[in-house]
């Protein structure tokens, strides 16, 4: 990254920083100076797998019947859209309802990013990776690949990512690990993204060790969400798991296994706001810190804009309005008027954290 660069997305963090910390201050009148930090673009809404925690199949139907089969990938021409906003964005993620490597231009869309300093974030189940795309991805200096992976065993894995064949992810994770070898690069860092259901939480340890050839940089456990009413609606939807001392027993000892591992470790797998509602001190900042695209040019605050609250959430449509502009704009704005007249501010820190 150009020192240019470094000290626009620097500015850019600093004036976010001073205006949330107006808010804890109590100051809501407090003016949003700086642009989005995050922007997220949903560059397909296809999918090769069927999996049953996933909502993909539910939100498709809902897709069709707006949409029919338009607009399921990010149109070519609309590609340039984001770009005003890439200076001074700290990350862009390429994340949706479908699977990103499917998209044919995932590693022109990567490269452009990247050449703004930006960090680029795919979330994946890997089952499409060869080794030309492997190559490509390593090319364009991927930030970080995400490995969706539920299943620590091949009966298991096969069981929540269908049609998946278990030896085909292997196949794949070795492809894009020897990809950076050949290129001697750390990018893009891979990461594990696993999701408790049933009982397929005891397949986490064989799983972890598994992944030591292949240069893993960390591992996420997450609670499986009912998105869409998913798990209400289909008969072979997994289970919700509520924590037991054995579970935290095996958690806690993966913690430190990961450690020894040298693997980054984050355990959300029992998030409270995923089971019950919980008020929570402070507002909800993705309003002002982020923007999410979607194939059909739909601009919305936030990855759950769309999939939670419909055309309820969209503040406008880049084939209409820029970007820039939506990000100023009315529907925007009053959205965030909406969020601080609740009086909901970000928590001031203790005395003691200060």
């Amino acid at each position: 990254m150009s020192d240019r660069l470094w000290r626009v997305k620097q500015d850019n963090l600093a004036r976010f920083e001073r205006f949330v910390a107006q808010l804890r201050n109590g100051n809501t009148e407090a003016p949003l100076e700086s642009l989005p930090l995050e922007l997220y673009v949903e560059l397909t809404r296809r999918c090769n797998l069927d999996c049953p925690m996933c909502s993909h199949k539910i939100e498709m139907a809902e897709h069709r019947a707006l949409h029919g089969n338009e607009g399921l990938d990010f149109p070519a021409e609309l590609l340039s859209v984001y770009e005003p906003l890439l200076p001074a964005a700290a990350m862009v993620y390429t994340v949706g309802i479908g699977e990103p490597t499917l998209y044919a231009d995932l590693p022109k869309f990567v490269s452009s990013c990247t050449a703004q300093g930006a960090f680029v974030w795919t979330n994946s189940n890997g089952i499409a990776l060869d080794e030309r795309l492997c190559a490509r991805l390593v090319a364009s200096r991927l930030s970080r690949f995400v490995f969706s992976v539920s299943g620590g065993t091949k009966e298991s894995y096969e069981r929540y990512h269908r049609p998946a064949k278990w030896e085909r992810l292997w196949k794949s994770l070795a492809a894009l690990s020897l990809a950076k070898r050949r290129a001697r690069t750390r990018w893009p860092e891979l990461f594990l993204n696993f999701v408790v259901m049933d009982d397929n939480i005891r397949d986490l340890p064989a799983l972890l060790a598994r992944l030591s050839p292949f240069g893993f940089a960390g591992v996420t456990v997450k609670p499986v969400v009912n998105m869409k009413g998913v798990l209400d609606s289909r008969a072979d939807a997994p289970q919700l798991r509520e924590p037991s001392p054995a579970d935290a027993a095996l958690l806690g000892g993966l913690a430190e296994q990961a450690r020894l591992m040298g693997l980054a470790w984050e355990d959300h797998s029992y998030l409270e706001t995923h089971r019950v509602a919980v008020k929570r001190d402070g507002i909800c900042l993705h309003p002002f810190s982020t923007l999410y695209l979607t194939p059909e040019g739909d601009v919305y605050p936030c990855g759950c804009g769309e999939g939670l609250n419909g055309a309820a959430l969209c503040v406008g449509n880049v084939r209409e309005t820029p970007i820039e502009r939506i990000w100023r704009g009315e529907p925007l704005e009053a959205l965030r008027k909406r969020i601080l007249a609740a009086n909901q501010r970000p928590k001031r820190r203790n005395q003691s954290e200060a």
